[in-house]
């Protein structure tokens, strides 16, 4: 007993208490306790008791007398029972007077006490009321000795546990009697803020943890024994889970698998977090290789018969190199994309009659144009020719050479055989030319010619002129120049001669002709009147090749000038047109050319510049055409071939030993081929015109003849 909560013992069994009669409240005026449980009435002389009991049912009778010292007169005693010294839970409160002399008793009961636990009782004397008591206490005996099994009653010493578990319980039962005493929890040694014989933990990470928990009988500093302590290991593991393996198509690389992209074949594994559960989850990942693509390829005869895809439902009219048309979900076991490339060629020939003289006889000679649609398809073609004489709708066979010789008139007929190869494709595309001729007339009226060379010179420029017609041996020239004299050495005896065009005339225009014979024809002329006040030369520059950027600088000649745009892929800025040395930006890579326009005295001298801006990408197949790029091809060249486009025909001219034929392309400056053909070369002489319609620009032309190549250029103004 004490009258300081702070002070107070604890009574192990408060049925010890039975027969003290040596107890007595102390009058108010000499009270130095703490009077600090104001539960029932206003405490005035305050004593406390600390009991703990085994969980039976409990009678305490308070028998009091020799009370006094109330005010005025009203005496009485009160008995309380809480579960904290001071102002705890209420559980138990009685009161009882004092009407006289006697001896009196109060009583609590107590039915289920909680085993191990401290209660309180407290006696205050009413309104300051002292009197002597004694207690007696039915039931209250000690405690049993507090001996604990082990955690969660296990029969080994670790628990097992999946990371992420959470409130998981673990609970501590005592051997011998219930004890819901004062339980310290320790995990690692750290004191959890748990005291029940349960406690509820989260492990959110993995590792080996010691949970340990001693008990007391009462409280760690205030009890009436305590216990062993028990431990057991928690092992927290993260589970493992494998799922199915997984086949994706190609197509599907960066398939996102939660928060992880798949972009190739392996084993991916991804962490979930469920309620109370972590776990990993591992998945084989197989990325399918894309399909071969197989190859279609389609060589049609004729524009109308266009090639027709059954994926696309689309018909192709013109030329296709390696597009890929995908195939979705077709590939038989996953339902991947597959895709095939097509190419398509559109052969297609055209061709002109001439007639040529050799050696008195006439010869018919057809001028092929191969305007096959190609876009750069690799495409193996070779050409078998089928004359033939068209007698009353009968088709009479005459030979298989290229050029037929003509004896008289009639209805003549040429089939081209046109062989190809493309792929594994193999095929012929026929083509009929039909042509009347009069040997005689042409004989007796001759076709007159025309002459090679500038039309267009400044007064006082030397320029060469050369005869271009039927005639392969002439041996008759007259020549004529009006406005200007001839520097050539024997001109009547050359097929060509150079003229220097007079620096003094008065006129607009001079002219240059010459009158020639043959072996089939006499009387043959040719003309050509050319104008005065400009001139094409040498003046832009040399052609450049600028690689990675698209700026350049520009060389012309002369001081003042003006540069202008002549054709390319996007537009340009100059940084001043009329500087000789501008610079010069472009938009996109490509071939591009640049006109430079001066004056010399009265007259207008221009040039043209090819600049090539490239960059070397890689070869994507089927969707990226590098520009063109045509300068500084190696190997062994052609003897020079001069070429020459006026009035819609493209004229060659040149000697050529031990070569029997040329192959040509005719190429736009974004290397589109847009012509190519055959050119014969009869006794070392190339001398062949070819009809052909241009837009305005600057174009190259390609001739080979196996290992050797030549390229040529020339303007279309």
């Amino acid at each position: 007993m004490a009258d300081d909560c702070s002070q107070v013992p604890l009574i192990c069994g408060l049925a010890t208490l039975n027969n003290n009669s040596n107890c007595a409240l102390v009058p108010y005026a000499n009270y130095t306790g703490d009077n600090c449980n104001n539960v029932c009435y206003s405490p005035q002389n305050q004593v406390h008791y600390a009991f703990t009991t085994n969980g039976t049912a409990l009678t305490i009778t308070l028998t009091y007398t020799n009370c006094d010292g109330g005010y005025q007169g009203n005496n009485g005693i009160q008995m309380i029972l809480t579960s904290e010294c001071c102002s705890g839970n209420l559980n138990l409160c009685t009161t009882g007077t004092y009407p006289g002399p006697g001896v009196y008793s109060i009583h609590l009961n107590l039915s289920y006490p909680t085993a191990c636990k401290i209660y309180y009782l407290h006696i205050d004397g009413l309104q300051g009321t002292y009197c002597d008591y004694f207690l007696t206490v039915d039931g209250g005996a000690p405690n049993a000795p507090l001996e604990l099994n082990r955690i969660n009653n296990i029969s080994g010493n670790s628990i097992d546990l999946k990371r992420g578990a959470c409130s998981q319980k673990f609970t501590v039962q005592p051997k011998l009697e219930p004890c819901e005493g004062y339980y310290e929890w320790t995990l690692d040694g750290v004191i959890l803020n748990d005291h029940d014989r349960e406690v509820f933990l989260d492990f959110p990470n993995e590792g080996d943890f010691e949970l340990c928990v001693h008990g007391y009988v009462g409280l760690p500093n205030l009890n009436c024994g305590e216990s062993n302590t028990t431990c057991t290991m928690i092992q927290v593991r993260q589970e493992h889970r494998s799922g199915p393996t997984r086949v994706l198509c190609n197509e599907e690389k960066g398939y996102k698998w939660h928060k992880l992209s798949i972009n190739a074949s392996g084993f991916y594994t991804q962490e979930f977090k469920e309620f109370c559960l972590v776990y990993d989850s591992t998945l084989e990942f197989i990325i399918l290789d894309k399909p071969q693509s197989a190859f279609i390829n389609y060589v049609s005869c004729s524009k109308s018969d266009p090639y027709y895809d059954p994926v696309q439902k689309q018909n192709y009219f013109t030329c296709t190199v390696n597009k890929k048309i995908v195939i979705p979900k077709s590939t038989e076991f996953y339902a991947c994309d597959s895709s095939y490339l097509l190419n398509v060629v559109f052969v297609d020939l055209q061709n002109k009659m001439h007639l040529r003289c050799r050696n008195g006889q006439v010869f018919m000679v057809p001028e092929i144009t191969n305007f096959t649609d190609t876009c750069k398809v690799a495409i193996e073609t070779s050409l078998a020719y089928i004359w033939y004489e068209k007698v009353n709708s009968e088709l009479r066979f005459l030979s298989n050479d290229r050029e037929l010789v003509i004896n008289k008139r009639g209805n003549y007929q040429l089939q081209v055989v046109v062989n190809y190869k493309l792929g594994g494709e193999l095929g012929i595309c026929n083509f009929q030319f039909e042509e009347n001729i009069d040997e005689d007339a042409y004989l007796m009226n001759p076709l007159m010619g025309s002459l090679l060379g500038k039309n267009e010179v400044c007064k006082g420029e030397l320029i060469c002129y050369q005869i271009d017609d039927i005639v392969q041996n002439p041996y008759s020239f007259n020549w004529t120049v009006d406005q200007g004299v001839i520097e050539s050495p024997n001109p009547n005896q050359s097929d060509s001669i150079c003229v220097r065009w007079d620096k003094n005339s008065l006129q607009s225009s001079g002219k240059v002709c010459v009158n020639y014979s043959d072996s089939c024809a006499t009387s043959l002329q040719a003309c050509l009147e050319v104008l005065f006040g400009k001139s094409q030369q040498d003046v832009a520059g040399p052609n450049q090749e600028v690689k990675g950027v698209l700026g350049t600088k520009l060389k012309g000649s002369g001081k003042k000038g003006l540069w202008t745009y002549a054709g390319g892929p996007s537009p340009v800025i100059f940084t001043d047109p009329t500087d000789p040395f501008t610079k010069v930006r472009v938009s996109r890579f490509g071939s591009y050319q640049f006109k430079w326009t001066t004056m010399d005295a009265d007259c207008e001298i221009y040039g043209f510049v090819t600049v090539n801006f490239y960059i070397e990408f890689p070869q994507l197949e089927g969707e990226y055409l590098p520009p063109y790029k045509g300068f500084g091809e190696a190997g062994k060249s052609v003897p020079a071939i001069q070429t020459n486009y006026i009035n819609q025909q493209l004229t060659f001219q040149g000697i050529l030993e031990g070569v029997v034929k040329l192959d040509y392309q005719i190429i736009n400056l974004q290397g589109q081929v847009l012509f190519n053909g055959e050119l014969p070369v009869h006794e070392t002489n190339l001398s062949e015109s070819i009809n052909l319609s241009l837009s305005p620009g600057f174009y190259y032309v390609i001739m080979t003849n196996g290992a050797a190549s030549i390229l040529s250029k020339f303007i279309v103004l």
